[in-house]
């Protein structure tokens, strides 16, 4: 599954951009880069400015990348780059075999916003996920970013072919919603979506926490 495996790099990802508490990280991050070996990585070792995107941009863009998708090995960081509008910075760990391309930038209210992708390996079909993650207070209110809330996220899907369903825990909480497409070459793609409400402990909109690719 992507998404608990792009929590594991989001943990590597948050601290190598000086934005991790990892108090809420789960699962076990590879080797973590400090925050100048973070900066400095980029693809072919250039560097980049990158635009300052709101979350509703960065959200609107992401789910571009999906739009025509044909084949998952059409899913490449050349496309995530050519849809959001930002490089990527590299990061590999030989020993582990393992390397992902990732980009993160600060939100209102101590909200950020994490862009990954992971190239196919051994163990992992290539994927891409996008995340709203706070350091201190993760489960603040979601008002200020979520101009896009769940509604938004899930049309924009089901537009563009996605037919989808939540995903219940043995006490019948939502744990995630799914949305699965069988593209041209026949073979099924799968996102997972987390959500929060807009003010936890409320009924009102919910939000969406992160999107990415399920392995």
């Amino acid at each position: 599954m992507h998404i608990g495996k792009a929590i594991g790099w989001l943990g590597a990802v948050l601290c190598g951009l000086g934005l991790c508490g990892c108090a809420h990280i789960s699962g076990n991050p590879v080797p973590v880069p400090n925050a100048q070996s973070a900066a400095n990585a980029s693809p072919k070792g250039e560097a980049h400015d990158n635009p300052v995107l709101s979350a509703e941009q960065v959200g609107q863009r992401f789910l571009t990348v999906f739009e025509g998708l044909t084949s998952r090995n059409d899913l490449s960081v050349e496309r995530i780059q050519a849809a959001v509008g930002i490089h990527l910075k590299h990061v590999a760990y030989p020993s582990e075999k393992l390397e992902a391309y990732f980009y993160g930038q600060p939100l209102k209210d101590g909200w950020n916003y994490i862009l990954d992708f992971n190239p196919a390996s051994a163990s992992l079909k290539q994927g891409a996920s996008l995340s709203f993650v706070k350091d201190e207070d993760e489960f603040s209110s979601m008002a200020n970013i979520c101009g896009l809330d769940f509604d938004y996220y899930r049309e924009a899907l089901k537009v563009n072919g996605f037919t989808d369903y939540p995903v219940y825990g043995e006490i019948s909480q939502l744990q995630s919603w799914r949305f699965s497409k069988i593209l041209d070459d026949g073979k099924n793609l799968t996102l997972s979506m987390l959500l929060q409400n807009e003010v936890v402990g409320t009924h009102g909109r919910l939000c969406v926490r992160s999107l990415g690719t399920m392995n």
